[in-house]
């Protein structure tokens, strides 16, 4: 279900900028007039999870972009942009959190690129050593690409039987193809 609500130029500006500048740690949005969804607030790069999570009002849901740092099992320091849903249960109306829950697809659509989401409804799902421990754990993408990219150079080869050891759940796609 859509609420019509779009999102602002300037919103997708601020967004340019976290993303591609990685000149700021967080961004928040807002839904203005129930019409438009517009940056509420920024935090600069300096600012920690602690300022994000202050910055979020206790009444009221938010969207927000926050750039997150963390270690992958490798340990190497990385960061990555995370989309956070603010809605405080109990705190809101039933209309506000409609509304944000209904917008979230046209916000989300336009945040291209944006992989990581986090729906917070109270202050322990912004524990920020879960969000990071489940960052650093998140390799889903990475180890479903490495063997099904390998079976699909192995296929090109021509080497069938090599690519169907190679995985069980890629053999049984490449078998189909074959």
């Amino acid at each position: 279900m859509s609420s019509g609500v779009r999102v602002a130029a300037a919103s997708m500006e601020l967004f340019t900028q976290i993303k591609m500048k990685k000149d700021l740690r967080f961004v928040t949005y807002r839904i203005k007039d129930s019409a438009e969804i517009v940056a509420d607030c920024t935090g600069a790069k300096s600012e920690t999870w602690n300022d994000f999570v202050g910055h979020l009002p206790q009444d009221e849901p938010r969207y927000a972009l926050v750039d997150i740092p963390y270690q992958d099992q490798e340990g190497i320091d990385k960061s990555k942009l995370v989309f956070v849903h603010w809605s405080p249960d109990g705190r809101t109306t039933v209309r506000q959190r409609m509304l944000y829950a209904s917008s979230k697809l046209a916000m989300k659509s336009a945040l291209t690129g944006i992989m990581t989401e986090v729906q917070a409804n109270d202050m322990e799902d912004l524990a920020l050593e879960g969000i990071q421990k489940k960052l650093g754990d998140d390799r889903v993408h990475g180890d479903l690409a490495r063997p099904f990219g390998a079976t699909l150079q192995r296929l090109a080869r021509g080497d069938r039987a090599a690519a169907l050891r190679l995985c069980k759940w890629c053999g049984r796609l490449a078998g189909e193809w074959l």
